[in-house]
């Protein structure tokens, strides 16, 4: 399925740029903005295939780590410079602040896609001159006075968006959920990301969970537990 799904687009995309950079003929300034659309939709919609077949591979328990030794304030400082010119260009401000020792054994391209979603999400629900704020630091594993004793490293990403209702907070993390269909039109979204993020955050061993008040903003929270005796 993977295969059938994802060599006739990745064609499309490869002709598609080979058209922008003129390998087929001389191209206008408006069959240039079309192939800029398409090359972005098309990179769009291998985006949601990806993120489909990952859900298919969760429901089926095929998931599986790649683990290493890595710095999660590295990766998110890389991350916060990706999103750094779409904020920008929004007058949006990331503020990005990691403490202390930020070591974790995982899979780098599956926490680094929790970071990208938590980010994507902050940045996308933020209103123009917002902030987000991004922070690494140590903390518990889990919420709560009766929490885990266990010391995490802790990814907190809060936004001053449009927040999240009560009753659409116990449903965030389920597949295709989105709070409000008229937020899907405005924000765009498939429902997903969250989902991954959340599957990918606990077969780690950490947790995530979500603090926000409707129309004061978000804070999310994904924990991975920190390896005793790593080398």
């Amino acid at each position: 399925m993977s295969h059938e799904l994802r060599t006739p687009l990745t064609s499309v995309i490869g002709y598609a740029e080979m058209m922008a950079e003129g390998l087929a003929g001389a191209v206008s300034t408006e069959q240039r903005e079309y192939l800029t659309t398409i090359l972005g939709k098309a990179d769009q919609l291998l985006g949601l295939i990806t993120s489909v077949l990952e859900v298919s591979s969760l429901e089926s328990g095929q998931l599986a780590l790649e683990r290493g030794q890595l710095s999660l304030a590295d990766v998110v400082a890389s991350e916060v410079a990706t999103f750094q010119p779409q904020a920008s260009r929004r007058g949006i401000e990331i503020q990005l602040d990691a403490r202390g020792d930020s070591v974790v054994i995982g899979d780098r391209r599956k926490i680094r896609q929790v970071v990208s979603s938590l980010l994507s999400n902050a940045v996308k629900f933020t209103p123009d001159r917002g902030k987000v704020g991004v922070e690494v630091r140590q903390g518990p594993l889990a919420p709560g006075p009766a929490a885990d004793s266990t010391v995490a490293v802790q990814l907190v990403v809060s936004d001053s968006g449009i927040g999240i209702s009560r009753e659409a907070v116990a449903k965030i993390f389920e597949p295709f959920f989105q709070a409000d269909s008229s937020s899907t039109r405005a924000f765009g979204g498939t429902g997903l990301g969250l989902t991954l993020a959340k599957a990918y955050v606990e077969a780690h061993g950490g947790r995530i969970w979500v603090d926000t008040t409707p129309g004061a903003g978000s804070t999310f929270v994904a924990t991975f537990p920190i390896t005793e005796g790593r080398s």
